[in-house]
């Protein structure tokens, strides 16, 4: 693209010619701050519907593999195979595709820390729901989605903000 040899001349004309006009600098500005806003807004909801979207393809797994198990093991056995597969699985799809983060050693060992997390509430909250409440073993692990699933994205917004300050992130 060939320029014009006066094109910084213009430009510079059409700048002061702008600042004179307060008015319309002002509107430019409010409206990158809010057109800022408004992407950002979406974007954080996006984060959540697909933080969602990860949770329920990892619960529909891990309940079909719980089931499963089920008929061959404890219910307690069942729920922690079934689980730590599909925690591993959910770690890097949620490093990936939900936070945004490079899918590295140090990334996947603290979001399965919180898969961690999630095992042990899961576990203790599972048996409490068995031997308490007497819910039948094949509904127990649908009350965790409902206490834990809250906890986990709270920690994993946590993990992802620790990861982006110290530049794990892509």
């Amino acid at each position: 693209m060939n320029l014009p040899k006066n094109h910084k001349k213009a430009k510079s004309k059409l700048i002061k010619k702008l600042k004179g006009n307060n008015i319309f600098l002002m509107n430019l500005q409010n409206f990158h701050k809010l057109r800022y806003k408004k992407v950002r807004k979406t974007l954080k909801k996006n984060q959540i519907y697909r933080f969602i979207l990860v949770g329920i393809l990892n619960t529909l797994g891990s309940y079909i593999v719980y089931c499963l198990f089920l008929i061959f093991l404890n219910y307690l056995i069942s729920y922690f195979l079934s689980l730590s597969i599909f925690l591993c699985i959910s770690s890097y799809l949620n490093a990936i595709f939900v936070f945004n983060v490079k899918p590295n050693f140090f990334s996947i060992l603290l979001f399965g820390s919180s898969s961690l997390m999630q095992i042990v509430l899961g576990g203790i909250l599972i048996n409490f729901s068995v031997q308490k409440l007497l819910v039948p073993e094949l509904f127990a692990p649908l009350i965790n989605i409902l206490f834990i699933t809250p906890l986990i994205y709270l920690l994993n917004i946590f993990v992802s903000s620790f990861l982006r300050a110290n530049k794990y992130h892509q």
